[in-house]
Protein backbone atom coordinates (compact mmCIF):
# COMPACT_ATOMS: atom_id res chain seq x y z
CA UNK A 1 0.00 0.00 0.00
CA UNK A 2 1.54 2.82 -1.19
CA UNK A 3 0.44 7.17 -1.86
CA UNK A 4 0.73 8.15 -5.58
CA UNK A 5 3.40 10.72 -6.19
CA UNK A 6 0.75 13.26 -7.18
CA UNK A 7 -0.63 13.28 -3.27
CA UNK A 8 2.77 14.40 -2.16
CA UNK A 9 1.98 17.98 -4.11
CA UNK A 10 -0.06 18.50 -0.70
CA UNK A 11 3.57 18.84 0.67
CA UNK A 12 3.72 22.59 -0.44
CA UNK A 13 0.26 24.10 0.99
CA UNK A 14 -0.84 23.01 4.60
CA UNK A 15 0.09 20.10 6.58
CA UNK A 16 -2.50 17.24 5.99
CA UNK A 17 -5.07 16.32 9.00
CA UNK A 18 -6.06 12.72 9.98
CA UNK A 19 -7.87 11.75 12.65
CA UNK A 20 -9.49 8.64 13.45
CA UNK A 21 -10.97 6.42 16.64
CA UNK A 22 -7.79 4.12 18.32
CA UNK A 23 -9.39 0.75 17.78
CA UNK A 24 -10.91 1.82 13.97
CA UNK A 25 -11.07 -1.54 12.15
CA UNK A 26 -11.45 0.27 8.46
CA UNK A 27 -8.90 3.28 9.39
CA UNK A 28 -6.15 0.69 10.91
CA UNK A 29 -2.82 1.36 11.94
CA UNK A 30 -1.35 -0.31 8.88
CA UNK A 31 -3.38 2.80 7.40
CA UNK A 32 -2.20 5.24 9.41
CA UNK A 33 1.32 4.31 9.07
CA UNK A 34 1.18 4.70 5.17
CA UNK A 35 0.25 7.49 5.75
CA UNK A 36 3.19 8.70 7.95
CA UNK A 37 5.38 7.27 5.93
CA UNK A 38 4.35 9.47 2.63
CA UNK A 39 4.02 12.87 4.46
CA UNK A 40 6.31 12.05 7.18
CA UNK A 41 6.22 15.55 9.78
CA UNK A 42 3.61 16.90 7.06
CA UNK A 43 0.75 15.10 8.69
CA UNK A 44 -1.13 15.57 11.99
CA UNK A 45 -2.71 12.85 13.59
CA UNK A 46 -5.18 13.06 15.78
CA UNK A 47 -6.66 9.72 17.58
CA UNK A 48 -10.10 9.16 19.87
CA UNK A 49 -10.88 6.29 22.18
CA UNK A 50 -13.32 4.32 20.55
CA UNK A 51 -13.71 1.67 17.95
CA UNK A 52 -16.36 3.34 15.44
CA UNK A 53 -15.43 5.17 12.06
CA UNK A 54 -17.10 8.00 11.17
CA UNK A 55 -16.06 10.71 13.54
CA UNK A 56 -17.94 13.31 11.83
CA UNK A 57 -20.94 11.98 10.22
CA UNK A 58 -22.76 8.81 11.48
CA UNK A 59 -20.13 8.13 14.55
CA UNK A 60 -20.63 12.12 15.03
CA UNK A 61 -18.05 12.97 17.78
CA UNK A 62 -18.08 16.60 19.33
CA UNK A 63 -14.31 16.46 19.90
CA UNK A 64 -13.51 15.74 16.32
CA UNK A 65 -15.70 18.18 14.68
CA UNK A 66 -14.20 21.17 17.16
CA UNK A 67 -10.46 19.78 16.07
CA UNK A 68 -11.33 20.10 12.54
CA UNK A 69 -12.48 23.68 12.99
CA UNK A 70 -9.72 24.52 14.67
CA UNK A 71 -7.90 23.07 12.09
CA UNK A 72 -8.96 24.96 9.76
CA UNK A 73 -9.00 28.13 11.90
CA UNK A 74 -4.80 27.62 12.60
CA UNK A 75 -4.63 27.40 8.99
CA UNK A 76 -6.23 30.44 7.66
CA UNK A 77 -6.53 32.88 10.48
CA UNK A 78 -9.84 35.09 10.50
CA UNK A 79 -10.99 33.51 7.08
CA UNK A 80 -13.41 30.72 8.25
CA UNK A 81 -16.44 32.06 9.71
CA UNK A 82 -17.88 30.27 13.07
CA UNK A 83 -21.16 29.63 13.95
CA UNK A 84 -21.85 28.06 17.31
CA UNK A 85 -24.59 25.69 15.97
CA UNK A 86 -24.75 25.19 12.72
CA UNK A 87 -25.66 22.00 10.74
CA UNK A 88 -22.69 19.32 10.47
CA UNK A 89 -22.89 19.76 6.80
CA UNK A 90 -23.54 23.24 6.32
CA UNK A 91 -20.36 24.06 8.73
CA UNK A 92 -18.05 21.49 6.95
CA UNK A 93 -19.06 23.34 3.36
CA UNK A 94 -18.98 26.76 4.92
CA UNK A 95 -14.87 25.64 6.31
CA UNK A 96 -13.87 23.98 2.88
CA UNK A 97 -15.37 26.77 0.29
CA UNK A 98 -13.47 29.72 2.58
CA UNK A 99 -10.49 27.96 2.70
CA UNK A 100 -7.36 30.38 2.02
Amino acid sequence: MSVPTPARAWYGTAPAFVMRYADDKLASERHMGVLKDAFGDHLETVEFDGNDHSLLTLDFHQPAYQRVQDYFRALCPGRIAYNPSPSLTHSLLQALTRIC
